[in-house]
């Protein structure tokens, strides 16, 4: 029986927790889940439904082996879900030089098809579990040896795995790309298709579009029924992404699903995908490094003025104008703006780099590069003539020839021309010198020369778009469960909240109205040290209600979190506060870091989350430090300053020893279940130690970067700002706004004034000795062990 469901989505959980009819399955996006504790939740939603976990990043199509990494942290969340089986896309996100952030198609070829099954086979043996593959909606149509029905079929069939068919994207391209569906539809296999995704699709720009914030139109229905008749489908996936519908609406589409199949012979059931065991690929092909000159590529952008300006003299070779590099210690901070894109080049890439702004040509900088670096000339006119290729291949200069430039494979030209506007216009002119230039294999040169200009624009614009979608936008104020709840709402009698209560969090005022003194006794104690008086002002009124379902967290009248039990709302609303405070808040950069202060300045301790950050900053602010933050650095437009955000850190089971030394009350505390399933203790900070007013920014003095090493030794080391400044782009959350040259010349100076260090951590009470012993005026002991 053919099962239909829904792709989750955040948005979806209040309507999701209430168990509703019609709800066959769930489809998981598996990167959201990655991190450690995110997996108890997949795990409960394994204990109500069927799931399907979907990847987006795993890059199938790119040659060479899978990354290591995303492969394990797929598994993990594949071994929580326990899911039906597990799907990715056709096509590649990354090449050994970037990362598009978006799914490309991939030539229809027979080479693709070798490297996609190889891939599948590794996947199926790393998850144990069946691989489907999904179709995916492109704007570049990439012809080849292939026609790609027969494509399809001949990858499935090498990959022994089943088909994801996006019903939406056939129509899309169909429509873009002037074809039958239906025609098309005839030619697949059947028995491998397994799953089917549909969203409404859009029309923008004389384009059509899958964007799924629509309803399902009724020509995708009637191509959804087609679909059916043609093939013994086992899943039906709703996608939205946007405007998400009442639940109402939902649920009636759910239901057509049972009904919109066509009479049709039938057909017998496909094989399925098999479940391949046994060794794993082992290699990260994103990592490009080991080369003298190589850059090391961060995951953001900084701006400044060049160490030195462009001379006048006849060096072909032009650096582009949107570029420019920022020395840092001996290394430097490259800025694309237009791509906003930060690099950090090492020492030999700023000695390269700074030669070409100087004007000097590519022989005059190999033969200073032997004499500085001590490396025979036949090597330096190597390592600068391949990084100069390399730089011209992204765009960043333009003008140079390679004496014998090495092959490169489909996917790296194509990403080279999708992230080049400059390479895109050579390729408009001449495909073929182009092709000769980068220089693309042999086997791949007539599939690349065939690639239609104008699609090549369409797809950069979409990724462009896709980049500069990695904003903090304000959480949509519809969502699956706001439409059968607002209209209660505006007639609520609000003398029904007897309780109100107001606290303070960065610039925002809030107000918040509990339903009961249940409620009130989960909350308050997590915020009383952030309570106020009654402003003159309030910003936000956040009302806590209770329903058949559970309680409700509703914002002006939109809800905005649902909690199934009473110990679930005080996490609710501690994070729900975090959030709309940081929303409202004008910051330059948001970095996951705990932060203290010694009265005058900061610290900053950045770390990903389970890394022990809580544990060394509680710590910290029982032990001659102000608390400032347990998880979030917001960073002042301006200053680069820290304001400070004291929410209650929270305490997870393996922390209570630890902390429990220096906070002997924090094992009394009441215990409350996240959404990530984590059960944790909300701890107060202290009062201040230094009297540090929490609407006064902390300008930042040092950066130490903790990790924990149970069987190490603890130690606080130097480390080089370049490095430090890679690190910290690591942890960096959320860039709100496009940077410039000037903005990033400002972050750059403030990396100059900032001491940076790595702190190997064995013994707690060691680690505060020594960041005592760097950040006070004197040492202090601490209070606790």
């Amino acid at each position: 029986m053919m099962m239909a469901g829904v792709a989750l989505r955040l948005e979806h959980m209040p309507w999701i927790d209430s168990r509703p009819p019609g709800v066959d399955c769930l489809e998981i996006i598996a990167e959201p889940f990655y991190k450690h504790e995110s997996q108890r939740q997949v795990r409960r939603l394994a204990e109500t439904y069927p799931l399907i976990v979907r990847g987006l990043e795993l890059s199938l199509g790119t040659p060479g082996p899978l990354d290591q990494g995303r492969l394990d942290d797929f598994a993990r969340v594949v071994q929580a879900a326990d899911p039906l089986w597990v799907s990715e896309h056709i096509g590649f996100r990354r090449t050994d030089e970037a990362d598009l952030g978006c799914v490309c198609p991939l030539p229809p070829t027979p080479e693709t098809i070798e490297i996609m099954a190889d891939h599948v086979r590794v996947l199926g043996e790393r998850c144990a579990k069946p691989v489907i593959l999904e179709t995916i909606t492109t704007d570049l149509r990439i012809t080849g040896r292939l026609s790609e029905s027969d494509f399809l079929n001949r990858l499935c069939e090498a990959a022994d795995c089943g088909l994801l068919l996006d019903v939406t994207s056939l129509f899309v391209n169909s429509r873009n790309h002037r074809f039958d569906p239906r025609s098309w539809l005839r030619d697949i296999d059947p028995r491998r298709i397994v799953q089917l995704h549909v969203g409404g699709f859009s029309y923008v720009d004389n384009r059509w579009e899958d964007a799924h914030r629509e309803a399902i139109q009724e020509d995708l229905w009637d191509l959804v029924g087609e679909t059916l008749a043609h093939a013994p489908v086992k899943a039906v996936i709703l996608e939205w992404e946007e405007n998400f519908p009442p639940v109402g609406d939902l649920e009636r589409d759910l239901q057509r699903l049972k009904t919109v199949t066509p009479s049709a012979v039938p057909v017998s059931d496909p094989p399925g995908p098999s479940i391949h065991r046994g060794g794993v690929m082992a290699g990260s092909h994103a990592d490009s490094g080991g080369r003298a000159a190589s850059p090391e590529a961060c995951s953001i952008a900084v701006p400044g003025s060049p160490r030195r300006k462009k001379g006048d003299g006849g060096s072909p070779v032009c650096p582009a104008d949107d570029v420019g590099l920022f020395i840092l210690d001996d290394g430097g901070i490259f800025f694309s703006e237009s791509r906003q894109e930060l690099h950090s080049f090492n020492t030999a890439a700023t000695f390269i780099w700074c030669g070409l702004e100087e004007a000097h040509s590519p022989g005059e900088i190999a033969r200073s590069f032997a004499d500085a670096f001590g490396v025979a000339n036949s090597e330096a006119q190597r390592i600068v003539a391949d990084l100069i290729h390399y730089w011209q291949g992204l765009g960043f200069v333009s003008g140079f020839e390679h004496p014998s430039p090495p092959e490169i494979d489909f996917t790296t030209a194509l990403g080279r021309l999708l992230k080049n506007s400059t390479l895109r216009e050579a390729f408009a002119r001449s495909p073929g010198e182009t092709a000769r230039l980068l220089p693309v294999g042999e086997t791949d040169r007539d599939t690349f020369v065939a690639l239609d200009p104008d699609g090549l624009e369409l797809q950069a614009r979409l990724i462009r778009t896709r980049k500069r979608a990695f904003r903090n936008a304000p959480a949509q104020p519809g969502n699956a469960a706001t439409t059968s709840f607002a209209d209660r709402l505006r007639t609520r009698d609000w003398s029904s909240f007897p309780i109100e209560r107001h606290y303070r969090l960065l610039t925002s005022n809030f107000c918040l109205r509990f339903q009961s003194a249940a409620q009130e006794k989960q909350v308050h104690p997590v915020l009383a040290h952030l309570e106020t008086e009654a402003p003159e002002t309030i910003d936000v009124t956040l009302d806590i209600i209770e329903e058949k379902q559970g309680h409700l967290l509703i914002d002006g009248g939109v809800p905005i979190a649902h909690c199934s039990t009473l110990d679930q709302v005080a996490p609710s609303v501690k994070a729900s506060l975090q959030k709309i405070s940081v929303d409202r808040h004008s910051y330059f950069l948001k970095i996951h870091a705990g932060v203290v202060s010694n009265g005058n300045s900061c610290l900053l301790l950045p770390a990903a989350p389970g890394s022990g950050k809580t544990v060394l900053t509680g710590a910290l602010a029982c032990s001659g430090f102000d608390y400032l933050s347990d998880e979030i650095a917001l960073l002042d437009e301006e200053t680069l300053a820290v304001r400070p955000m004291p929410l209650a850190m929270a305490v997870k089971p393996g922390a209570l020893e630890p902390l429990g030394r220096y906070y002997p009350q924090v094992r009394d505390l009441p215990t409350h279940l996240r959404e990530d399933e984590q059960v944790v203790r909300y701890l107060n900070p202290p009062p201040p130690s230094h009297g540090t007013a929490s609407d006064t920014d902390q300008p930042v003095r040092w950066i130490i970067f903790p990790r924990y090493a149970p069987d190490g030794d603890t130690v606080m080391t130097p480390i080089g700002r370049i490095e430090a400044f890679r690190r910290l782009m690591q942890e960096l959350m959320v860039l709100p706004s496009d940077l410039d040259k000037n903005r990033v010349a400002g972050l750059v100076r403030w990396m100059r004034t900032v001491a940076c260090f790595e702190l190997t951590v064995s013994s707690l009470t060691e680690a505060i000795g020594l960041i005592q012993a760097q950040c006070l005026d004197g040492p202090a002991a601490p209070k606790g062990g």
